[in-house]
């Protein structure tokens, strides 16, 4: 794994994928539980996706770029396919293979293209981007990473021989040792947080964590389509009815008013996420993050979290911050701290 000071002056293009949070089958086929999108002129309806900003890829971004010469663009297939004014594909990769396909990113020809996945419902379509974008780019490293690849990483490699190699927990540390070195095929199978079909029957791999979060600048939201994630995140959904209904002796009354979504959109009409700690020390049934993320918890400092909001009120006219953290209330008196000012 010879290392070379010349890689630092090379230009590293890099592609970050997102592929959509639901199935194609619930996107033409919405069921009954979930909220709908409006295309091809009114005519049919579409299950809708949340277009919540992706932390990881911009802190990733950040931090590479903080070390490298590195040039990022992102691909969000929520915000694209909410922006899509119409729908005619019969299947996810025939659009994505649409949108792959376009001259901005052909000509960007990435060296490095990562797909990043949280939930189970995106499974189909990340497998499905790696196979499109090996075929597109074929000399380009296909890596993907989230807790999703983490935790199913030998599924993923073995439904998708695209796959270069799966990020096991955080990437900031491993992408970062890859862009180090020139023979990267050989990293990326003899790296502790690198998974490929050569070593992923070793299962010694480590978490590559950085402890103190303020090494990481502050996240690069610049990649992103900002407008974008405006159409549908997750912040804009907490309260959607006009009033809280309750149940007395079978009865239905009507409770005290709620804000609901016009009046959250008024009052918070233009908000972004930060995550100030990563880590959480409990074993809830129904989450993964610690496959990702680790029990211990790492914190950014108060005076970190505080300047980069002030940041963000200044640079982007935000009136709401959205916390990601998956335990904000842990280290004491810091939750209090922040919150104070």
């Amino acid at each position: 794994m010879e290392k070379n000071n010349n890689n630092k002056h090379k230009e590293n293009k890099i592609l970050f994928i997102v592929p959509p949070n639901i199935t194609f089958e619930d996107f033409v086929s919405p069921p009954n539980n979930i909220s709908t999108i409006t295309k091809n002129k009114g005519k049919d309806q579409f299950g809708s996706l949340i277009t919540d900003m992706p932390i990881g890829i911009i802190s990733l971004s950040s931090y590479l770029k903080q070390k490298n010469n590195c040039k990022i663009k992102v691909i969000d297939f929520n915000v694209k396919l909410n922006q899509e004014l119409s729908f005619t594909y019969n299947s996810f990769y025939e659009y994505f293979m649409s949108v792959l396909n376009r001259e901005e990113y052909i000509n960007f020809m990435p060296d490095f293209i990562g797909i990043t996945a949280m939930f189970t419902p995106a499974y189909e379509s990340l497998i499905d981007i790696s196979r499109i974008t090996k075929k597109i780019f074929k000399n380009t490293l296909i890596l993907v990473g989230g807790n999703l690849p983490t935790s199913m990483y030998r599924k993923i490699l073995e439904d998708s021989k695209s796959i270069d190699a799966v990020c096991y927990g955080e990437g900031e540390l491993p992408f970062e040792d890859l862009l180090k070195v020139n023979d990267k095929i050989s990293l990326l199978n003899n790296h502790s947080s690198w998974i490929t079909n050569k070593n992923k029957s070793s299962e010694s791999f480590q978490h590559s964590f950085i402890y103190d979060l303020d090494e990481i600048p502050i996240l690069d939201y610049d990649i992103l389509d900002l407008e974008g994630y405006k159409l549908n995140p997750t912040s804009s959904r907490y309260s959607v009815s006009e009033n809280y209904m309750t149940k007395f002796h079978g009865k239905m009354n009507i409770g005290e008013k709620s804000i609901g979504k016009g009046e959250i959109d008024k009052i918070y009409g233009h908000s972004m996420p930060i995550m100030t700690s990563r880590g959480c020390p409990y074993h809830c049934t129904f989450c993964a993050s610690h496959a990702a993320h680790g029990r211990k918890m790492r914190y950014h400092s108060p005076e970190r979290v505080i300047n980069d909001v002030k940041m963000m009120i200044k640079k982007f006219g935000i009136n709401g911050i959205v916390i990601q953290d998956d335990h904000f209330m842990g280290g004491g008196r810091r939750p209090y701290e922040i919150m104070s000012n």
